[in-house]
C-alpha cells in the first residue's frame, strides 16, 4: 500500500514538466530523479534581484569600477539605499559626469542643499538625489528629489547627453516625488 501512495505522488511531476517543454535536454535522466530534480528546477527558475555593490557611510572611492557598457558607476546604486534607509543619517548623495560616457558617485552628505552646493561648479554636469522630512510630529514622511544640473559652462556634448543620461539614472534611482532640472547652484 505505501507504493501506491507513492506513484500518485509521481503523478504531479509530470505536469510540472509539462510546463517546461523547452528544456528537452533535461527529460532524457532516469524516471526515479525527477521528483527529487523538478522542485529545485522551479526554485532556481526565481528572478533574483541584482546585489549592490557594498557601500559605506563615508564620500565614495576616488577610483570606481563600471561594468562593460555601464553608465553609472557599479557603487551608484548603493548610495541610492543608503540615501533611502530610514535609520541611516546620508541624507543625499551627488553624481557628476566623469566623462561623456561615465558617471561617478561624487559625494554625499547628511547636511542638506547648502552642503550639495559647493560640490557644483558652472562647468559640471550631474544629478543629486535627496531626502527630505516631512510632516509634523506625529506623523513625519520621507519625501525624496531628483534633481539635475547642468552648468552653464559645461561642456556641449554633456549638456546634449543629459536627457538620456537622465533616463539611465532613473533606472536605478527610481522613487522621487520631485524632479527639479537646475542651471546654476547659487
Amino acid at each position: 500500500p505505501e507504493p501506491k501512495k507513492e506513484e500518485p505522488k509521481a503523478a504531479p511531476a509530470p505536469k510540472v514538466e509539462e510546463k517546461k517543454p523547452e528544456p528537452k535536454k533535461e527529460q532524457p535522466k532516469a524516471a526515479p530523479a525527477p521528483k527529487a530534480a523538478v522542485a529545485p528546477k522551479v526554485e532556481e527558475k526565481k528572478p533574483q534581484a541584482k546585489a549592490a555593490a557594498p557601500v559605506a557611510s563615508g564620500q565614495p572611492p576616488k577610483s570606481q569600477e563600471w561594468g562593460r557598457g555601464d553608465l553609472l558607476s557599479k557603487c551608484c546604486e548603493g548610495y541610492y539605499n543608503l540615501v533611502r534607509q530610514d535609520g541611516a543619517d546620508v541624507n543625499w548623495v551627488l553624481l557628476k559626469h566623469e566623462s561623456n560616457t561615465k558617471i561617478r558617485a561624487e559625494a554625499v552628505g547628511t547636511g542638506g542643499l547648502s552642503e550639495v552646493i559647493p560640490h557644483l561648479t558652472e562647468k559640471d554636469t550631474g544629478f543629486v538625489y535627496m531626502r527630505f522630512q516631512t510632516g509634523d510630529a506625529e506623523s513625519k514622511r520621507a519625501k525624496f528629489v531628483l534633481f539635475s544640473f547642468c552648468g552653464p559652462r559645461a561642456p556641449i556634448m554633456r549638456k546634449a547627453k543629459m536627457s538620456v543620461h537622465k533616463a539611465d539614472v532613473k533606472q536605478i534611482f527610481a522613487s522621487s516625488a520631485l524632479e527639479i532640472h537646475a542651471t546654476e547652484a547659487s
